[in-house]
């Protein structure tokens, strides 16, 4: 699914010709909230396969909630210095390796590490997406394609505990963590592939780039 952009009314720019991979950006607006909430019905699992506390094994689902609070006010400002694709090209890998560790851990605590660089990876599904879409089709049309993004963000949520529950009583909930590997190493080869760069369409002569405190007052 593609779309390309059209003159922005209400900014009054007339932006290049462009496409977006819109399907790619749902997935990657998808990816954060399902691995959010799929942990969650395996934490029994991870007690006992573990041997560890049930308070230490939440931790899976507690720091992935902090860190990817905290991207989403970093990966802004950063995308305005060094451009969207790069910064979702480190965020998706992020995803995939920390994905890649929930997979083979050994221990909670290497568990923890990657649910942690899957939480840094994911932010950028949230913020960037947005990005992208305001980038290329500006506010109106970007406000009608933010809906396909808010559909994946609620179904990801919604079918996530049960999947991860058939997962967990089928083959193996570390299996769980191998499907969001590959979806995740999909996905980063798709923005490769299809999703060009988005940071100077439109944007004004010496607009000045996103601050990295511009979001504090959010804190409030």
């Amino acid at each position: 699914m593609t779309h390309e952009n059209f003159t922005d009314k209400a900014a009054g720019t007339v932006q290049p010709p462009m496409r977006l991979p819109v399907f790619l950006l749902v997935v990657l607006a998808g990816i954060g909230p399902f691995s959010m909430i799929a942990v969650a019905p395996l934490i029994p699992t991870l007690t006992a396969d573990f041997n560890t506390s049930y308070g230490t094994a939440q931790l899976v689902l507690s720091v992935y909630f902090a860190l990817f609070a905290i991207a989403q006010l970093v990966l802004g400002p950063l995308s305005d210095r060094f451009g969207r694709r790069p910064v979702m090209l480190v965020a998706v890998a992020s995803f995939a390796v920390g994905a890649l560790a929930s997979w083979l851990a050994p221990s909670i605590e290497v568990m923890i590490l990657g649910r942690c660089l899957q939480a840094m990876g994911a932010a950028a599904g949230q913020v960037l997406t947005r990005v992208v879409l305001f980038d290329v089709y500006g506010r109106e049309r970007s406000a009608t394609l933010i809906g396909y993004l808010t559909i994946a963000m609620v179904l990801g949520p919604m079918f996530a505990p049960a999947i991860a529950g058939l997962f967990a009583e089928t083959v193996g909930w570390r299996y769980l963590f191998l499907m969001m590997l590959g979806v995740s190493v999909a996905a980063w080869f798709g923005v490769v592939r299809f999703l060009p760069e988005t940071r100077w369409v439109g944007v004004p002569v010496g607009a000045k780039p996103q601050g990295f405190f511009d979001g504090l007052p959010l804190l409030k």
